[in-house]
């Protein structure tokens, strides 16, 4: 049965960043793809918080398209 997840990170505190939410979103899915052996069929990114600040990276701040691009380097084809 296929299965999907949507990964993201944990609330944020006052003093959390825009690059520590995405660096915790992606430890999140490595976790659970790699540690847990857990590989969905199809993979969302979303949050319910203000982060992250942007859907797309600019030259000074990281975007979602970042958790994105890491994603799928984390499953590219060797």
């Amino acid at each position: 049965m296929p299965i999907g997840i949507i990964y993201n990170a944990a609330p944020p505190n006052k003093t959390m960043t825009n690059e520590q939410w995405l660096n915790d979103a992606q430890r999140n899915y490595t976790y659970i793809e790699r540690a847990l052996g857990i590989v969905p069929s199809w993979a969302v990114f979303s949050s319910w918080v203000k982060f992250p600040g942007r859907v797309l990276s600019v030259d000074n701040a990281l975007g979602e398209d970042y958790l994105v691009k890491q994603y799928l380097w984390l499953h590219r084809v060797q």
